[in-house]
């Protein structure tokens, strides 16, 4: 680590002595920070895939307002539990599979997702019924134990109503008979929707993303991703600005790191090289905050 570099983590420090667009583009670069609210998710996650196999698994409902990190949180569990070559066996694990629930689904559109996540391609002239058999035989033989399904408020969005009650009627068959858990993630107004199904709603535990607020989780927040801007000198905010950043924000995890990337972006385009109290405070509210 570079000398003088405590305050941004130790891949950060590597880069802190290289020129300005490096260090520019390494601000916008996709990367993970763990903060106590997505620790209790992955742990409740690992605890679901751990569970004894039968015919009623858990599941879960993972529930916020768009960019509140649902999507990468279960990018990054999917990750620790990506698919494997059993070499003995001569045959992929694939312990978690997942998918991104497309706009107005069908049960034939959401089963060749399935296979086409698998990489099993899928004939155009296959039925919906061939294509449920597949499934079927393909997923124990993976040793798939749960099925993640990202923006599922898009099934309920369908306005074709028989197709949003197939859908239904497709996972809770699919929980019972593959015996695998279910982890759904999508906008509040999917809860409801999710948990108003009696048969579904006694299996899920719904785990909620709200807006964050100005207090010490958030503060935490805020520190990793500071420590995460290879910036020169160390950035520090009041209280004053937290409270600004909300505001600015709405507490909105990806509006959230998105302010503090073009602020330390200016940063080092300016020679300051840190973030402090006063850029945050200077920022001028949304509209719609604004009014509120």
């Amino acid at each position: 680590m570079a000398a003088g570099a405590d305050h941004v983590f130790a891949d950060i420090a590597e880069i802190l002595e290289a020129e300005s667009s490096i260090r520019i583009r390494a601000i916008h670069e996709e990367r993970w920070i763990t903060y106590p609210r997505a620790r209790t998710v992955l742990e409740k996650l690992d605890r679901v895939l751990d569970y004894p196999r039968r015919s009623r698994m858990p599941c879960v409902l993972i529930v916020g307002r768009s960019g509140m990190g649902k999507t990468m949180l279960l990018e990054r569990f999917c990750r620790q539990h990506s698919a494997v070559w059993e070499e003995e066996r001569g045959r992929e694990h694939t312990p978690v599979l997942s998918v991104i629930i497309r706009p107005q689904p069908t049960i034939r559109r959401f089963y060749a997702q399935l296979l086409s996540t698998l990489g099993a391609p899928v004939a155009p002239s296959a039925s919906t019924m061939a294509l449920e058999d597949r499934v079927h035989r393909l997923l124990p033989s993976l040793g798939t134990k749960m099925l993640i399904a990202d923006e599922i408020h898009n099934v309920f969005t369908t306005p074709r109503t028989v197709d949003r009650d197939a859908l239904m009627a497709l996972l809770r068959t699919m929980i019972s008979e593959l015996r695998i858990s279910l982890v759904c993630a999508g906008t509040n107004e999917a809860e409801n929707a999710l948990l108003g199904d009696e048969q579904l709603a006694s299996r899920y535990e719904a785990l909620q993303l709200p807006a964050w607020q100005p207090n010490i989780e958030f503060q935490g927040l805020v520190g990793s991703g500071l420590r995460s801007m290879p910036l020169r000198q160390p950035s520090d905010l009041n209280p004053l600005a937290i409270r600004h950043l909300i505001d600015i924000t709405e507490g909105v995890t990806s509006r959230v790191f998105r302010v503090l990337a073009d602020l330390a972006e200016q940063a080092i385009i300016s020679g300051v090289e840190r973030i402090d109290s006063r850029a945050v405070l200077d920022l001028p509210l949304a509209p719609r905050a604004a009014a509120a």
